[in-house]
């Protein structure tokens, strides 16, 4: 037997609304959504949420993305992407980003680099998720680096997952933040100019789904950049925040 459901999702979407959930104003940015049940689905969400979606564009030429997410008795999935590779882009304008503290992005998407380059140049803090490696795009312009070890292993598996966090934070100093689902996550950052590693245990908990975990990680990170939390503080409260969203099934 299996249970088939419609959500609305997406590394943006997720982040964006737990955010929002815990009182920050919150502008959403991503793909060019299509006139289709997916981008319907999005935009019936979206319009009883208190996010600023002015930014996001739809288009009778566009493919709003979907994943096919499989999820199994133990929590875990198998997630089958499908979008456009090459859709529509409208770049935050300026007076967008002058009114940001905080820009988020993912790896996911044709035009991240750009959009962290602009943030950058905006002198917003650019908070990445999911770089793997100092070559990739937009690490150059991340400010915080929040990534798995998963996908360390997956991009780099002959080398060490202490050796690439210390080779992503010294390419331009940010701050990296490793989950590693049950284990613990690692984290690296400056003081002083002296690096400083930090490490927490997640708690203990029944997983009944981890679809959109490192979404809200991500989230509690920044938002606890924007309330100037310190960094020891941060990575506590944004596993105890992905673990309580991993032990709930309810994620609308």
């Amino acid at each position: 037997m299996y249970d088939e459901q419609w959500r609305a999702g997406g590394n943006a979407f997720n982040e964006a609304r737990a955010l929002a959930d815990w009182g920050l104003r919150v502008a959403l940015m991503g793909d060019t959504l299509g006139h289709d049940q997916a981008g319907d689905l999005l935009a019936a969400v979206l319009a009883v949420l208190p996010l600023d979606t002015g930014f996001l564009m739809r288009s009778m030429k566009a493919r709003t993305p979907v994943c096919h997410i499989l999820r199994t008795p133990d929590g875990e999935r198998t997630i089958l992407a499908t979008r456009d590779s090459d859709p529509p882009f409208h770049p935050p304008s300026q007076a967008l980003l002058q009114r940001c503290r905080l820009v988020s992005v993912t790896r996911y998407g044709p035009h991240t680099a750009a959009v962290a380059r602009s943030a950058s140049a905006a002198r917003c803090t650019v908070l990445v998720g999911d770089a793997t490696r100092p070559d990739d795009d937009w690490a150059p312009w991340a400010d915080v680096i929040v990534t798995s070890a998963a996908l360390l292993r997956a991009h780099t598996p002959d080398v060490p997952i202490a050796t690439q966090i210390v080779d992503l934070h010294r390419l331009r100093g940010a701050t990296v933040i490793v989950t590693d689902g049950p284990r613990a996550v690692r984290a690296l950052w400056n003081v002083d100019g002296k690096m400083t590693h930090n490490s927490v245990l997640p708690p203990p908990i029944q997983v009944a789904d981890s679809t959109g975990a490192g979404d809200v990680f991500r989230a509690a990170v920044g938002r606890a950049i924007v309330q100037g939390t310190s960094w020891p503080q941060t990575i506590a409260d944004a596993t105890a925040a992905a673990a309580a969203f991993c032990s709930s099934i309810d994620h609308r």
